[in-house]
């Protein structure tokens, strides 16, 4: 994949997204870290940056549970996003709560590159910073 430079963080929970930038910075204090707080905005943050390859994401941590847009109707509203995206970004959900209906569903998505449990935790950012 490369070197991890930019984070998109998709979570209407304050304190998880706190949490989780907080990690990320103690992690890998060079990360550039933005943040949506549902589906819809950050499908809006990505098409508006969707030619500019340097200021794309290289990584989506993703809730699934949010209002206006949840995290799996991101997903499918992506898919139709991908073909114009100059870079295309590693997607990881991010729940507190996983049906195993829900992580075979994950398992199952193609644009997917898997789940994390929250709270972020530093070997889950050692994961993603080392996933290829």
């Amino acid at each position: 994949m490369g070197k991890v430079r930019k984070v998109l963080i998709v979570d209407d929970d304050e304190i998880c997204t706190m949490i989780s930038k907080k990690i990320l910075t103690l992690t890998n204090r060079h990360l550039d870290i933005n943040t949506c707080v549902n589906g819809k905005e950050a499908i809006n943050y990505l098409a508006h940056k969707m030619s500019r390859i340097f200021e794309l994401p290289d990584i989506i941590l993703l809730d699934i549970n949010m209002p206006i847009m949840n995290g799996w109707e991101f997903i499918e509203t992506y898919k139709k996003l991908l073909p114009n995206l100059k870079k295309r970004p590693f997607v990881w959900m991010l729940s507190s709560t996983m049906w195993p209906e829900e992580l075979e569903r994950v398992k199952a998505c193609s644009v997917l590159s898997g789940f994390i449990s929250k709270p972020l935790r530093c070997e889950n950012v050692l994961e993603l910073l080392n996933f290829n």
